[in-house]
């Protein structure tokens, strides 16, 4: 377990997780870590939950058909600190980062070359809903993100046909 700064700028022990050593759900608000690369494995975010997730140097890139590689439920928020460059891609109809409506996802960086690439497979977005789903909030305070929609959707907000990108603040940071 490593010490991680989390959203209230205290040091709290976090729960650490290695990608490559299986799927992630989190379920619960203490501090979460997660790192590593993966093909295989993703990351979910149950509904309900306010959590404060640290991804650094971060790889998961999902090439299965309605595969996501990293969910936000509905209902629940989730404060994400980004350190060092983190990579998220999901297979075809699905958002790298996907974050439905009802959902909320505020987005800082951890330190100063805090990063997230993140592309949505085939009509997916890169953060926001999925394929014909409404997108939920999205904040970004910090970092650079680089967002890019799979064919037909947006970088950030619906995916096609999805009619409803929800609302997408940028506070901060560079996006792309």
């Amino acid at each position: 377990v490593d010490n991680v700064s989390v959203s209230t700028g205290m040091v709290a022990k976090a729960a650490a997780y290695d990608i490559a050593e299986g799927y992630v759900a989190i379920a619960d608000s203490d501090p979460h870590l997660i790192y590593g690369t993966s093909t295989v494995n993703t990351i979910s975010v149950g509904s309900g939950v306010a959590a404060d997730i640290t991804i650094s140097n971060l790889y998961v890139q999902t090439t299965n058909r309605y595969q996501c590689a990293f969910s936000v439920a509905g209902n629940s928020t989730v404060n994400l600190a980004l350190i060092g460059s983190n990579y998220l891609m999901s297979g075809r109809q699905e958002a790298a980062l996907h974050v439905p409506i009802g959902a909320t996802l505020n987005i800082t960086n951890q330190d100063a070359n805090g990063s997230l690439t993140a592309i949505g497979g085939g009509q997916g977005p890169g953060i926001g809903g999925g394929h014909q789903s409404r997108g939920g909030s999205v904040t970004i305070y910090g970092g650079m993100i680089t967002a890019i929609g799979g064919f037909g959707a947006a970088g950030n907000g619906c995916g096609d046909f999805g009619m409803d990108g929800g609302v997408i603040t940028i506070a901060g940071g560079t996006v792309l």
